[in-house]
């Protein structure tokens, strides 16, 4: 029961507008907290078609079973529209939305309620309004996870991901399936030894970049792991990046030059425990350099996009600045 979980540190989502008004100027345009008395944590966010914002986590103060979907609508001044929750009686974590054609949305994460395993991809598609379209779970006898969504470009969508059902001992997944729902396939990467995925992006020709972990491949416990495949999900080229120690790979955005940048954190290069980690390659995987950014503490790096004048903004959390904690 949740009544039972009252010693949790309560977590509220706390979600932050930043705009550049004159150079390298940044101002907190607005923040707004929602949640309840439980911990309730946010993953992603997107801009809606009115200049509102649509935020995807997961909540244990609210919905009907363990952890749930919880999903915030806010208008552009970031006040709380409505929120919504969507999960079974076990654990359902959210991880990752888009909007789609319709103004509705398609979300993305984890469930553990009534699937086929021990935990399954689970999809949601939901109006414009918040109520549910369709929903979908995905997987085998297994573990398996959704960590992030594109659309493609048939108007269908890329799951990035980890299974434990298919491949060996845990490997990275791409799921396609069709504006219904409905699996078109399911491909899986990796070795002998843990591989998992985290993002996927769209790449010029229709086909995907995806990032994630390898215990398989590289020189150390784990390393970045990049995997470029054509639209059918078939292999173009991999490659792992890292050091003597762990290294892993969060993020992933295609860079005007036609190459990439990824973003993630690193135990092999830095200063401190851990640092963001930032990797550019050409569009073949070539290592053109890479980077780290932290104090002596713990860095991660969880997403990073391409600017316009050739730069980069990443985000992340740090223990090493900052008046608290992380």
């Amino acid at each position: 029961m949740k009544g039972d979980r009252m010693s949790l540190r309560k977590v509220k989502y706390l979600f932050l507008i930043l705009i550049v008004s004159n150079g390298w100027t940044q101002q907190i345009r607005w923040s707004s907290v929602t949640g309840g008395n439980y911990n309730d944590e946010s993953y992603a966010s997107v801009q809606t078609s009115d200049n509102g914002y649509a935020v995807l986590g997961s909540t244990y103060s609210f919905g009907s079973g363990d952890y749930d979907f919880f999903f915030i609508r806010l208008n552009e001044n970031g006040d709380t529209l409505w929120t919504k929750t969507f999960g079974g009686q076990y654990a359902d974590y959210g991880r990752s939305l888009i909007n789609t054609p319709d103004k509705g949305f398609l979300l993305v994460g984890t469930s553990k309620s009534g699937g086929f395993g021990m935990g399954d991809i689970y999809v949601i598609k939901i109006d414009s309004l918040g109520e549910l379209i369709w929903e979908k779970s995905y997987g085998g006898a297994e573990a398996d996870e959704g960590n992030s969504v594109i659309m493609t470009t048939e108007l269908g969508y890329l799951i990035c991901g980890t299974t434990l059902s298919y491949g060996l001992n845990g490997d990275m997944a791409l799921l396609k399936i069709d504006s219904l729902g409905v699996a078109k396939w399911i491909k899986t990467y990796g070795g002998t030894e843990g591989d998992s995925g985290f993002d996927v992006k769209l790449t010029g020709d229709g086909g995907y970049i995806a990032v994630g972990g390898t215990g398989s491949f590289g020189l150390g416990y784990s390393s970045v792991y990049v995997v470029r495949t054509n639209a059918a999900g078939d292999t173009l080229w991999t490659n792992a990046y890292g050091g003597d120690k762990s290294d892993f790979g969060y993020s992933v955005s295609p860079t005007y030059d036609g190459g990439f940048i990824f973003a993630g954190t690193t135990e092999s290069f830095g200063e401190g425990y851990k640092d963001a980690y930032l990797i550019k390659t050409d569009a073949d995987g070539l290592l053109l350099w890479q980077k780290t950014y932290g104090g002596f503490k713990d860095e991660r790096a969880y997403s990073v996009f391409a600017t316009s004048d050739g730069g980069y903004v990443l985000g992340g959390i740090t223990h090493s600045f900052g008046a608290g904690k992380v």
